[in-house]
């Protein structure tokens, strides 16, 4: 099954979209065991409930709750710790072979969430993310920086192969793991990086597991970790590589926590992610949340949220501004964001055209009495470091009217620059002059 599970009941008629899926299934099935092919139609005419009969329904259902802990098992809990080309493509709901999208792909996503489902929960971090967003982010950084990246790798290898004997070292796949996982979370504590590194070897299965753990190779995963956190050498490494990261991972967490909050569907900010955060999968990400810093800083920020230039603030309060900046627009203009909201793509121009996202969030006209239709508010992001998105030569032409830069308080109208929208941060949003919230 290439889904968790199908939704077939007895007493009602089976979906066209379920048909496809174990039909699909049973091919594939068929393709691999061919002299079976007849039993394992047999089994597929079951699970369509096209056997009648009381037993054909029973074997319908519990194969239902049986398919998706072994689809999640196979795929979430064993796979995605075994493919280890870029750990922050293998989070629940993800592809690991696919390799980002393509900004027209996104906006496609986003009419299609807003047409079909325009009241559902989008997130970027839940309990179950095998990585917060900004340990993504800071992955995905990476890959604005391979030859950095690549160079980084060779010297923390060189200085394992040093310090590790071959009979304690670990195989190759799981080395990359580590040093990858050091690279989205450093400087991580020790004691964290241990209860994470031996969860994730036991998930993949490849030299130790839950069922059958083997003490020499825990206790050579363990000599691996420690020897990245005693070689003064290897934490300068992992130090050098954190301040290289972190520019463009901040802009990256300010970016997509932002497309996040003016996407459609219904954000939840995970407990905790308001600030920028280091969380790996459970139990790390169910560390008790420090929610009176919180509330301290939102005080210190005042009621109003635009302080000027999100630049000008340390990285994690930027996190905190742009979200409760966000929520409180979503709170002021409710029908701009809700089911019977629009979307509308803005057209960006020049050779930066495909390293920016902008859309417009309004709604359409007799929607609510006294309401003005129309786009109300429009976010700008750029996608990667500044120097590589061509701002000076790329522009985009905002609808008609004035617009006001919610945090900066500049006003732009007509075409303008992506430079001077986007010059001093990652994303802006602006809200039409005259609108409530503006």
């Amino acid at each position: 099954l290439d889904v968790y599970r199908s939704y077939v009941r007895k007493g009602s008629s089976t979906g066209e979209a379920d048909r496809t899926i174990i039909r699909v299934a049973a091919a594939r099935a068929a393709a691999r065991n061919p002299v079976s092919a007849e039993l394992v139609g047999f089994v597929a005419s079951m699970l369509l409930l096209d056997v009648p009969g009381d037993p054909a329904a029973e074997v319908a259902t519990r194969f239902q709750q049986l398919s998706a802990p072994v689809t999640a098992k196979g795929v979430e809990d064993t796979a995605t710790y075994r493919f280890v080309e870029m750990l922050a493509l293998n989070d629940v709901g993800s592809d690991p072979g696919t390799f980002g999208i393509s900004v027209g792909a996104f906006h496609t996503h986003n009419e299609r969430i807003q047409a079909d489902w325009p009241l559902s929960m989008t997130a970027l971090s839940t309990h179950d993310s095998k990585r917060s967003e900004d340990v993504r982010a800071r992955l995905a950084a990476l890959t604005w920086m391979p030859d950095t990246w690549s160079a980084t790798l060779d010297e923390l290898r060189s200085r394992l192969r040093v310090t590790v004997s071959a009979e304690k070292s670990i195989e190759p796949c799981g080395e990359h793991f580590i040093l990858q996982t050091l690279a989205g979370t450093w400087p991580i504590s020790r004691e964290r990086m241990h209860t994470y590194v031996l969860k994730a070897a036991r998930e993949a299965k490849v030299g130790t597991s839950w069922i059958n753990p083997v003490d020499a190779y825990e206790t050579a995963l363990g000599d691996v970790v420690d020897t990245l956190y005693d070689d003064a050498g290897s934490t300068a490494i992992l130090d050098r590589l954190a301040a290289a990261i972190d520019p463009i991972a901040h802009d990256l967490s300010l970016t997509q926590k932002a497309l996040h909050l003016m996407s459609p569907g219904v954000p939840d900010v995970y407990q905790g992610a308001e600030l920028l955060t280091d969380a790996l999968v459970d139990p790390d990400n169910r560390r008790p949340v420090d929610f009176r810093h919180r509330a301290d800083l939102l005080a210190a920020i005042g009621a109003d949220c635009r302080p000027g230039a999100l630049c000008r603030l340390a990285p994690p309060l930027r996190k905190l501004v742009v979200t409760r900046s966000l929520l409180l627009l979503r709170r002021e203009q409710p029908q701009a964001f809700g089911a019977d909201s629009t979307y509308t793509r803005l057209k960006v121009h020049g050779p930066g055209a495909d390293r920016i996202v902008a859309f417009g969030r309004g709604c359409q006209a007799g929607v609510q009495p006294g309401v003005q239709p129309g786009v109300q508010a429009l976010i700008l992001a750029r996608i990667g470091p500044p120097e590589r998105c061509d701002l000076t030569a790329t522009s985009v032409a905002l609808p008609d009217g004035s617009w006001r830069n919610r945090w900066t308080a500049a006003v732009d109208q007509g075409r303008v620059t992506i430079e001077t929208l986007l010059r001093q941060d990652p994303v802006a949003v602006l809200m039409r002059e005259g609108s409530l919230g503006a």
